[in-house]
């Protein structure tokens, strides 16, 4: 039975309980109806424990219901305590329905499974084919079974009623259909009977009975019957209750229709109360805050200057040291702003608890556990009204890496500058064995990000003016620099804005100088793929699979050359160096040339990487028709700073977020090695830092300008539709020699034999015609050469 309120309990002590109720009634007789044809049963020394009532009364319920009959005492019981503890308010006609067709179907089947039983009764030779006339013989045989007092009666298992209705099901649907109509019966017992009270009861009808009957035969033995009792009571009632509260339930008084349906309801209400409860995340005491109080990379205890040959690597002493704390290094109680960011999403009905707050140096990052069942995207569409409760610009929202938790990215008042000493410094970059290794910048914990572009391979920047993307590339300039000599690294710099890279203008580490014109641009590209080709030419010859192997077989090979007595130096052979091509603005040589640099981009981003050519493009505009699908595909590795739209965001992220930054070298690192990209702040070097360490380096050496890079106005690679002259005399006199030996001369010729464009191969036919050296134009046909 349902628990009742205290209220309710309250309320039942002012009634008083009725005299007379039909329900109480009911209950008695059928207790009383119980234990009457229980009894009758029962036969001590030969005689009947009822006398010949009971005699009388057990023989006509056997012949009616066989041994179906024995349930019929445990149902009455049964049925009576129902009624009794109101679980069954009155004898309704569902009840006695569902109760008969459990003992019918409980006499049929026991009349379908005794071999002798009804379906041989009759002694019929078809049953299947039942006739007219068998029917009428059957009808004028039931009056037969009327005998039972002579004791000539062969009773049966199912009894009159199982035998009858088993013989005649039988006749008329085979054994089969017997059994089908007994399912039937059954399962409508169980329909009929299948209330949740009417069960509830049924189970603590069965432990009372069988905990009073245990307790009292125990008592038997012990003599201690009140203890019993006690025992029993106990059982009853969960243990803590106070003695006024047993006597409440005691004189608790059964439950009016109304009151059932008022309970009924607060339980449901309490259900789904604690439901909801249930679903709300773990209420947490304390949050926890993660600062880094200490620097989370160790810094090496003292950093000596490195000496490669007869060149020295600058010292961290010419850049600047840590910065401090813009806030005075006052650390902010997050507890407030924590309570004001699950009270903004309970307003939303976003149930959240805060777990972590991670300080970082820039981003306060609040990690919180989400109730059970509420999606992502609710919180990251109430993005801006978090950032409207908090008092910021914006907030991103984005799931933490490697926690089943969200973060909500919340700008600090007070910044604190990343400088690329403190990064330089870190145990990280020191023992960086990888001529190749960038110092990025840090994330959100204070941790350094430390890059090797060697396993990036190519790197791809994208940021909107002024939110760090050129000092991203000035840092990565600047760790090569700290980390490689210029033997073992070499720069190709191509600087379209003419203003980003001009400190690093004659430094030994540069291949050809700094590259301003698109044009010039588009030529280094095409003979870095030439330098390509030929360096796969010599690891094949050498059977190296890549860069570092070759240049380790050429050192052990000319550590043994110079063992030996004969050694001539020509005979060494020369290591080497990687070459890192960082260009600033793609976007403008994509307007100006755009089909030669995508071609060579895409060569050298697909096949350079195992012989040490590595590519940094870096754009402000990383739109579709500048990021195309055939660079964006090989390279994998990215980093974003601040951009204009969600549509830039997905061009170089491939999802959104960078719109959502703040500037100034706030960024998400993106290598090609994790699925989400990782928050963080860019390491920040200024000009002043640029030109003491490159004022150092350009004292040892000057740059080694490589011949093949060397460009000049009349080569032929440099010629294009934007060209506005014929390219000099040396190809003026290459296009005569060409018409004398063949004799004539075409547009089409000159451009196969010269390598030029189709404008440029005009000019010189004009030119040519001018000064009467070949014949006018005559139709689609060759110009005739009839100079001297």
């Amino acid at each position: 039975m349902a628990k009742r309120s205290k209220k309710s309990k309250a309320a039942s002590k002012t009634k008083t309980q009725p005299k007379n109720q039909p329900d109480y009634y009911l209950a008695v007789a059928l207790g009383l109806t119980s234990l009457i044809i229980f009894f009758s049963f029962i036969t001590v020394n030969g005689r009947n424990m009822l006398g010949p009532f009971g005699e009388v009364m057990a023989r006509y319920l056997y012949v009616l219901f066989g041994k179906a009959s024995y349930a019929l005492p445990f149902i009455a019981g049964f049925y009576s305590y129902a009624v009794f503890k109101k679980e069954v308010k009155y004898a309704s006609a569902r009840y006695v329905a569902g109760f008969s067709a459990a003992v019918i179907s409980l006499a049929l089947f026991l009349a379908l499974i005794v071999k002798g039983g009804a379906l041989e009764i009759f002694h019929m030779e078809k049953v299947a084919a039942l006739t007219g006339r068998e029917m009428k013989t059957f009808w004028e045989g039931m009056p037969a079974v009327l005998r039972v007092m002579d004791g000539n009666y062969k009773f049966y298992t199912g009894g009159l009623l199982g035998y009858n209705l088993a013989y005649f099901l039988s006749a008329w649907f085979n054994i089969i259909g017997a059994y089908i109509v007994f399912i039937i019966l059954t399962a409508l017992s169980f329909f009929l009977l299948g209330k949740e009270e009417l069960l509830f009861s049924a189970g603590r009808f069965a432990r009372d009975t069988f905990l009073n009957g245990a307790e009292y035969v125990r008592s038997l033995f012990t003599g201690r019957q009140d203890e019993a009792v006690e025992r029993v009571k106990k059982v009853k009632k969960p243990a803590g209750k106070k003695e006024e509260d047993e006597e409440d339930e005691e004189e608790e008084k059964p439950m009016t229709k109304k009151e059932m349906k008022e309970e009924a309801k607060r339980l449901k209400e309490q259900q789904k109360a604690e439901e909801q409860e249930r679903k709300k995340p773990a209420k947490r005491e304390k949050i926890n805050i993660i600062t880094p109080d200490e620097p989370v990379e160790k810094k090496t205890k003292a950093i000596q200057a490195v000496v490669k040959g007869d060149y020295t690597l600058p010292s961290v002493d010419l850049l600047k040291g840590n910065a401090p704390d813009a806030g005075g290094g006052e650390r902010k109680d997050y507890a407030e702003d924590a309570e004001k960011l699950k009270r903004t999403l309970k307003d939303f009905g976003v149930e959240a608890e805060v777990v972590n707050v991670v300080d970082g140096p820039v981003i306060s990052r609040f990690e919180l556990e989400l109730a059970t069942g509420t999606k992502v995207s609710r919180i990251v569409n109430l993005s801006d009204d978090i950032a409207l409760a908090m008092r910021v610009e914006q907030v991103r929202v984005a799931p933490v890496p490697n926690k089943s938790l969200i973060g909500i990215e919340v700008p600090k008042t007070n910044k604190k500058t990343i400088t690329l000493r403190e990064l330089i410094e870190t145990e990280s970059f020191q023992d960086s064995g990888s001529l190749l290794t960038m110092a990025i910048g840090k994330d959100l914990g204070g941790k350094a990000i430390i890059a090797e572009l060697g396993k990036m391979p190519h790197l791809l920047i994208a940021g909107a003016t002024g939110s760090g993307k050129s000092v991203c590339i000035n840092s990565i300039i600047m760790s090569v620099i700290y980390k490689a000599s210029p033997d073992e690294v070499k720069l190709v710099l191509v600087d379209p804005k003419r203003v980003e890279l001009t400190h690093y203008r004659d430094i030994p580490h540069l291949i050809s100088p700094v590259i301003t014109d698109p044009k010039h641009a588009a030529y280094v590209l095409k003979k870095l793929t030439y330098e390509m080709d030929y360096r796969y030419d010599i690891l094949a010859k050498e059977g190296a699979r890549d860069i570092a192997t070759y240049n380790k077989m050429a050192s052990e090979f000319n550590m043994q050359l110079k063992s030996e007595p004969d050694f001539n130096p020509e005979d060494l052979k020369k290591s080497l160096p990687y070459i890192i091509l960082i260009i600033d603005e793609l976007a403008d040589l994509m307007t100006l040339a755009k089909a030669n640099v995508e071609a060579s981009l895409q060569r050298l981003a697909q096949l350079a990487r195992a012989v040490g050519i590595h590519i940094v493009l870096a754009t402000q505009r990383p739109s579709v028709d500048v990021i195309t699908g055939v660079i964006k595909a090989n390279f994998p590795s990215r980093i974003a700073f601040q951009v204009m739209s969600k549509v830039d965001s997905r061009t170089i992220l491939d999802m959104n977020g960078a719109d959502a930054l703040l500037g100034r070298g706030d960024m998400l690192y993106a290598p090609a090695d994790i699925s989400k990209p990782l928050r963080g702040q860019a390491a920040f070097v200024s000009s002043e830092e640029i030109s003491k360490v490159c004022h150092f380096i350009k004292k040892q050496r000057k740059p080694d300008i490589s011949p093949e890079f060397d460009m000049k106005d009349d080569d032929p690679d440099l010629s294009g539709d934007g060209d506005s002259g014929t390219g000099g005399d040396e190809i003026m006199k290459k296009a005569i020699d060409l018409a004398k030996n063949k004799g004539n001369i075409s547009t089409s010729y000159l451009q196969r034999k010269l390598g030029i464009g189709y404008s440029k191969a005009a000019r010189i036919i004009d030119d040519m015609e001018e000064k009467g050296l070949i014949t006018e134009a005559d139709g689609n046909k060759p110009r005739e050469y009839i100079g001297d």
